[in-house]
C-alpha cells in the first residue's frame, strides 16, 4: 500500500468525490478540491488503451501517468475517452494505475 501511495497520492489526498464513484468494477474517480483534475485508477492492467465511457463528455487538457512525468495520448470520441497507456506504467505498481486528467476551462462537469 505505501509504494502505491507514493505514487497516486495526489489523486486521493486532498480530493473529494467525483459525480461518479467509478465505472465498472475496475474504474474508480476522484476530482480534485478545485475542479481542474479528474483521477482515474485503473484496478486492473488495462492493456495499451483504458477506455472510460462515462467520461466521453469531458473537455480534457493534459492527461498525465501518475508516478510518471509522462504526458500520455488520448482521444476523445463521442462514446468514450480513450487514454494511451505507457508500458512503463505496468513496472510502477501492482495494485492500480492512476491517471490526472486536468480539465480545459470549461470541463463540462
Amino acid at each position: 500500500i505505501g509504494k502505491w501511495m507514493n505514487v497516486n497520492w495526489e489523486g486521493i489526498y486532498d480530493t473529494r468525490p467525483y459525480s461518479s464513484y467509478g465505472e465498472g468494477e475496475n474504474v474508480r474517480f476522484t476530482m480534485s478540491k478545485d475542479s481542474s483534475y479528474v483521477y482515474v485508477f485503473a484496478l486492473e492492467w488495462p492493456g495499451e488503451v483504458l477506455s472510460i465511457p462515462s467520461l466521453a463528455h469531458l473537455l480534457v487538457r493534459d492527461i498525465v501517468a501518475l508516478g510518471t512525468l509522462s504526458h500520455v495520448s488520448w482521444t476523445p470520441l463521442a462514446d468514450e475517452l480513450q487514454i494511451a497507456v505507457p508500458q512503463v506504467l505496468e513496472t510502477i505498481n501492482d495494485y492500480a494505475w492512476g491517471f490526472r486528467i486536468e480539465l480545459a476551462p470549461d470541463g463540462r462537469l
